[in-house]
């Protein structure tokens, strides 16, 4: 049997300010459910080329630990250690782990996360200083007024960097792609489109059955909204856009599946209200999720702000499981959803207006069997996890062809 490629992704953040049992514990990491393991998940049970680790940060450690992840892969968690005045989220400790592994001659290929964090720069730079082979995974954000001056040393300082640091940029989302190409001035060779892969749950069980199980009524048009309930989601400011409309048109029912910081603000106004048609319901499976989607009509999306997404795995996970879907127009939403066709795209960044949207989609049941239909085959035919694990497997080709090279 060939030998396995060492591969270490990297993402250079701590997990507890969204996930309360990694907070309380950090050994639940082993059953951690986030895209990152959600990848190297799907990596490990589709394809034997490749030996995964995973390195992550954590304010609940004073040391570096390695745990297991219940799919098989180790994860290794530094502690965040740097002596630093900033709110920053740093760790000399996995700083030190990685150029020890540089030196080790392990043969190792590096795919490191980019967003704002602030830790992927210092990687980035010892990487190549060690003359390893590196992808960059870019996956948004951007300059912000009101995060000067990191903006600044973030976005026009550090980027171009460790841009030219990378052997290849990875843009999860068209409109990344086009601003690597266009404002970094990357050539074409370096950059690569390449969303993450997501698995659909094969659910046998019919709409009318599962309603019943679940607890959801039969008799009506179900929108489902599934994600952290948190400000900068959307959640909030799409309920407070809905609420009206679901006290009028009692042919709808809004489903919000998820937990947050806000979660408790909508709780109250459901019972102050007297919104009956309206339910939440805490993280679930991905089985049981994939149980909601089918039991629902129509998925929707609410976060307007372009530099707080990349391409959301939820959206494709609703139109595998036949949703349509309506988002606002912003990165990779508009990759997704194709307005009339497979769901509705927000032009603007009003929530009244989206809010309406959603109702006449809603309302439309012979137009949402279409979309149906529709979304269902773009899922097919560009986010089939088979075809993207393709597109992994020609980055992690090319690194390994530029490490023999070396």
């Amino acid at each position: 049997m060939a030998k396995k490629q060492k591969v270490i992704f990297v993402l250079p953040h701590t997990f507890e300010p969204f996930f309360k049992k990694v907070k309380d514990n950090i050994m639940n990491v082993k059953d951690l459910d986030h895209f990152s393991t959600r990848y190297l998940s799907f990596m490990v049970k589709s394809t034997n080329k490749y030996d995964f680790e995973f390195f992550i940060m954590s304010s609940k450690v004073k040391k570096p630990l390695r745990i297991k992840h219940k799919n098989g892969f180790y994860i290794h968690v530094f502690p965040r250690d740097f002596p630093s005045i900033l709110p920053l989220e740093t760790s000399t400790s996995m700083l030190r782990e990685i150029k020890r592994r540089c030196r080790a001659k392990e043969n190792i290929i590096w795919h490191v996360n980019s967003y704002y964090m602030i830790m992927s720069d210092p990687i980035s730079l010892l990487l190549k200083k060690e003359k390893q082979s590196f992808a960059l995974h870019h996956r948004g954000a951007g300059f912000s007024v009101r995060t000067l001056p990191y903006s600044v040393y973030k976005y026009w300082i550090m980027n171009p960097m460790i841009f030219k640091a990378a052997d290849l940029v990875v843009a999860e989302n068209r409109d990344e792609e086009r601003k690597l190409l266009k404002n970094y001035k990357l050539s074409r060779d370096k950059v690569m489109y390449a969303p993450n892969p997501v698995e659909i749950v094969d659910v046998k069980e019919d709409k009318k059955s599962l309603r019943k199980e679940l607890g959801l009524p039969n008799d009506k048009t179900i929108i489902i909204y599934a994600g952290r309930m948190m400000k900068g989601k959307g959640i909030t400011y799409l309920f407070n856009s809905l609420k009206e409309a679901l006290k009028k048109e009692k042919g709808l029912f809004f489903l919000m599946v998820g937990d947050g910081p806000q979660r408790s603000e909508i709780e109250s106004a459901l019972k102050e209200e007297r919104i009956t048609n309206a339910k939440m319901v805490l993280w679930v499976t991905r089985e049981v999720l994939f149980k909601y989607y089918k039991a629902c009509d129509l998925f929707v999306h609410p976060n307007r702000n372009e530099k707080f997404e990349g391409t959301p795995n939820a959206l494709i996970e609703a139109q595998g499981a036949y949703l349509p879907v309506v988002g606002f127009d912003i990165g990779g939403v508009r990759d997704i959803v194709k307005e009339g066709k497979t769901g509705g795209l927000e032009k603007t960044k009003d929530m009244d207006a989206f809010a309406n949207k959603i109702v006449s989609i809603a309302k439309n049941k012979k137009k949402l069997l279409e979309m149906s239909k529709n979304s269902r085959k773009n899922y097919e035919d560009n986010y089939d996890s088979s075809k993207i694990l393709k597109s992994y497997e020609q980055i992690y080709g090319k690194l390994i062809e530029k490490q023999k090279r070396s």
